[in-house]
């Protein structure tokens, strides 16, 4: 059968068209749009009309693909965005009425799920427990897992649009703003950081396109980017992170708007993104730490997999 998978995140759309049967599966589409679904209404739980405008138009250039490779079934998931919007539900329905697509709106630990069924077939887990971090525009979920379970899993609002409608508001970025997003996290962040005592884990596998950023921003850096072409999964080495952290700090939208191997629609809020992931390395044990370019979109291809 052919699958489409049209995950719509609080930034981006995401539309992978898979071709699947009982043993694997083909990918026949991959794209993504910039969207920004929760732009100017995500922290006081509204969709503006100008958002949901762009995802209607998005959604139907989603349809259009998916018929032209003739999909038997669209499978539309909806995540921190909508389930907290007030308007959430009259956007389903005008979604479903205009379009004929429905759409399925997933708490935060399915959520979480997706993304373990995503990036354990990208990154070797292993027996040893790792942490999936998983940083979104609305939430980001982490897991702690290895390769045959979940240990414990939760969704927090602290996605980079949240983090930088609340936060961000100068450029570069104040010292005061810093310290107000760790202090956030530290408040938000806090079951995290009382499960890391409880199970111990060492490796960080971040997923999604932040993740993605900074791993193409790194290689550009080192004229390597060749290393990320094909691949499902990276190795960060920590100095790496470390020395892009503290250049992205001080850089203004400008200057990031510059580096080259970012997208030009993440520059404003990667600043942000990388706060919430310095603040993860600094605060739990981490001694390796990997990208995993399989999330929620092929978590929901696998679980297709797994009943066939």
């Amino acid at each position: 059968m052919n699958l489409a998978v049209i995950d719509l995140g609080t930034n981006t759309f995401n539309l992978l068209v898979a071709e699947v049967d009982s043993l694997s599966f083909k990918v026949l589409h991959n794209t993504k749009k910039f969207v920004q679904l929760g732009k100017g209404g995500i922290n006081h739980q509204i969709l503006q009309q100008d958002a949901i405008k762009r995802a209607m138009e998005t959604l139907a250039e989603y349809r259009a693909i998916a018929e032209k490779h003739n999909c038997d079934q669209i499978k539309a998931i909806a995540t921190s965005a909508v389930r907290n919007a007030d308007n959430g539900q009259e956007f389903i329905e005008k979604v479903y009425e205009e379009l004929g697509i429905s759409i399925e709106v997933i708490d935060g630990d399915r959520e979480a799920a997706y993304i373990y069924e995503g990036a354990k077939n990208a990154v070797a887990l292993g027996d040893e427990k790792s942490l999936i971090m998983d940083v979104g525009g609305g939430s980001t979920e982490f897991i702690i897992c290895d390769n045959n379970q979940i240990y414990w899993k939760q969704s927090f609002e602290v996605g980079a649009a949240r983090l930088y409608e609340k936060f961000h508001h100068s450029e570069p970025i104040k010292k005061a703003e810093i310290s107000a997003i760790q202090q956030h996290l530290e408040d938000i962040l806090a079951p995290l950081i009382e499960e890391s005592k409880v199970h111990q884990f060492s490796k960080l596998i971040g997923c999604s396109g932040a993740f993605t950023s900074f791993a193409a921003v790194i290689l550009c850096k080192q004229g390597a980017i060749e290393q990320l072409k094909g691949q499902k999964h990276y190795r960060f080495p920590l100095a790496d992170f470390h020395h892009l952290h503290h250049d992205l700090i001080r850089m203004d939208l400008t200057e990031r708007l510059k580096l080259d191997g970012l997208i030009h629609e993440r520059a404003p809020m990667i600043v942000v993104g990388s706060i919430l992931v310095n603040f993860i390395l600094t605060h739990l044990p981490i001694k390796s730490f990997e990208l995993s370019r399989y999330a929620l979109k092929e978590g929901v291809v696998y679980e297709q997999l797994n009943k066939m």
